[in-house]
């Protein structure tokens, strides 16, 4: 097993412990406009957020802001829930935005590699896998659920993850229950959320090391 897949299943089961610990702040959250938080013109928008010391520098998409009180960090780990600025009552138009929900999970690594299809896959245990994306930056799979976990949701969410500075972002995004996000606008949507993270990110970018010692890192992590 690649170790970028050991630490994806490591990673989907902080997300569920993260997610039981959470679930009061995602019942909250509702994927239905009707159901928006109401406008409060004194709410800060927040598109970006920090994890472990600026290694990772959480960057939404235009028109998402990330919930403040879904925030937690702790040890190089976070977690964090991202959806459109409006659900979250903050003021402005954003109806030309697709209504989805998206978690990330923040874990620390030691030089892992960058996901495939192949590490992803072994994260979503029985759940039937819909659809593939390889050519993706970052690889995708869209996935069917037994249940819908968020309130207006699709029983249907993309999965993605990328490695980034010694960290792994794991991404699961949520589609209003019409399905609009599933005919490739939230192929979009994880993609500009990765490029604008990895751009954000980018001063603290780590120096590489060279082939041999990238290689006996790789051993090391295998006998770990």
């Amino acid at each position: 097993m690649r170790i970028a897949g050991k630490l994806l299943q490591r990673l989907g089961r902080s997300f569920a412990i993260v997610a039981v610990a959470g679930c009061s702040i995602q019942s909250t959250l509702s994927l239905s406009s009707r159901e928006a938080r109401e406008p409060s013109p004194s709410l800060p928008r927040l598109t970006q957020v920090e994890f472990a010391n600026g290694a990772v520098m959480l960057t939404t998409p235009k028109g998402y802001c990330i919930d403040t009180k879904s925030v937690r960090r702790e040890d190089g780990a976070g977690f964090a829930i991202i959806a459109r600025c409006d659900v979250l009552g903050v003021e402005g138009f954003f109806a030309t935005r697709s209504l989805a929900l998206i978690t990330v999970t923040v874990g620390a690594t030691n030089g892992a590699m960058q996901p495939n299809l192949a590490d992803l896959e072994q994260t979503v245990g029985k759940a039937e896998i819909l659809k593939r994306s390889p050519a993706t930056d970052p690889p995708m799979l869209r996935v069917q659920t037994s249940s819908a976990q968020v309130s207006g949701a699709s029983e249907q969410m993309w999965r993605a993850a990328f490695a980034l500075n010694g960290h792994m972002v794991a991404l699961s995004m949520y589609d209003p229950e019409d399905g609009r996000s599933s005919n490739g606008s939230g192929v979009r949507l994880l993609e500009e959320l990765t490029r604008r993270t990895r751009a954000a990110s980018q001063h603290h970018a780590p120096v590489l090391p060279d082939a041999s010692q990238a290689r006996a890192l790789q051993i090391d992590q295998i006998k770990q």
